[in-house]
């Protein structure tokens, strides 16, 4: 299937607190997902919180909180497995069913029995969920720009960097998905969320990672770029490897300088951290990554200079990735080696110039 379609297949994951719920478990599912596949595509994991029912109450099964499903998926991230969480599995509840859960009933329950239980706040989906979750929940799931602008308005003070994140992350979808301008005043409030999270030393790696994505993607450099940058540096080891890959592509869009400052650093950081890490990556952001730092003519660090690139982590990844690169990855990967003048090897020639021969018909463009 993956050879086939260049995709990995998405696995479904019930997660039971005290059964298959701790860190560990996260590791060894990653292990697990991940091992004996050099250079296929990142496996995704759709974590499903389980619903209670009479016959799971009998084995001790409760339903997990919030938070465990966000640190477990939080966790599965950090080891560059993709992670959702299906949290509509909540309106199932009263019939004792979820996605792929459905229990029979054999006899009435009396009430208060397990499986008629309502759930308690902080459970997933529940309508008294915390404010700060309620909030974040409402500018992920808004659908267009003035509705973020509305809830960014009237929550200003007490934006933190998770609902900044989420009200910039919805607000660059919806403005590429509908093809409208960004209203100036309504970006003001999220930039001067910014300015003062900045100050006070409150960004977190994702939410760093998140800032650095929505602003490529609206092809905005915002002023704080500089101090953006500078609290992404101090937080690179934190960075997913999506987040690395999403980042360095937006410095790209941006059309930053990477030869100075913070953005400069963050830069020379972010191919650091890539090359460390440039297994994690799935073969389409690997390339995007290449891609982005030959836009920035920012070539990868290498031991013994530009001779050394066939002896680097970029070359062995690109030749454990040789056999799931579409023909946009393959053109993206080749044009970088010609722009940052490195030559990757001819094992890896040979391997993209076969890789190339197998996919002309699929979507090479003229050019």
């Amino acid at each position: 299937h993956e050879e086939a379609t260049r995709r990995a297949p998405m696995f479904a994951y019930v997660l039971l607190p005290g059964v298959n719920s701790s860190p560990g478990d996260a590791a060894s599912l990653s292990e697990l997902l991940t091992s004996g596949r050099p250079g296929a595509p990142r496996p995704c994991v759709n974590l499903i919180p389980y619903n209670r029912t009479a016959v799971g109450a009998r084995q001790g099964y409760e339903a997990p909180k919030n938070s465990l499903l966000r640190e477990f998926q939080a966790a599965l991230r950090s080891m560059g497995v993709r992670a959702s969480v299906r949290w509509s599995t909540a309106e199932g509840r009263p019939l004792a069913a979820a996605c792929g859960q459905l229990a029979a009933r054999d006899a009435p329950r009396e009430p208060g029995e397990p499986g008629e239980r309502p759930p308690e706040p902080g459970e997933p989906g529940e309508a008294a969920e915390p404010v700060p979750h309620a909030l974040t929940r409402r500018l992920a799931r808004a659908a267009t720009a003035d509705e973020v602008f509305d809830l960014t308005r009237e929550h200003e003070a007490e934006l933190n960097d998770i609902h900044l994140s989420a009200a910039l992350v919805t607000l660059a979808r919806t403005s590429a998905r509908l093809r409208a301008p960004v209203d100036p005043e309504g970006l003001a409030v999220l930039l001067r969320v910014l300015a003062r999270l900045l100050r006070s030393q409150t960004m977190g790696a994702q939410a760093c990672a998140n800032a650095l994505w929505a602003f490529g993607k609206l092809r905005f450099t915002p002023q704080e770029l500089e101090e953006l940058a500078g609290a992404s540096v101090a937080q690179l080891s934190s960075f997913w490897p999506q987040s690395l890959a999403n980042s360095v592509g937006a410095l790209a869009q941006l059309r930053c300088d990477a030869s100075a400052g913070s953005v400069g650093l963050l830069a020379s950081g972010l191919a650091e951290q890539l090359a460390v890490r440039s297994s994690s990556l799935a073969p389409v952001e690997f390339a995007n990554s290449l891609f982005a730092l030959a836009r920035l003519r920012h070539a990868p660090p290498l031991e013994g200079g530009a001779a050394g690139f066939p002896r680097s982590p970029w070359a062995t990844t690109a030749l454990a990735q040789l056999r799931y690169y579409g023909s946009k990855d393959i053109h993206r990967i080749l044009w970088s080696y010609s722009r940052l003048q490195l030559d990757p090897g001819g094992e890896v020639l040979r391997g993209l110039e076969q890789s190339a021969l197998g996919r002309i018909t699929e979507g090479f463009r003229p050019e």
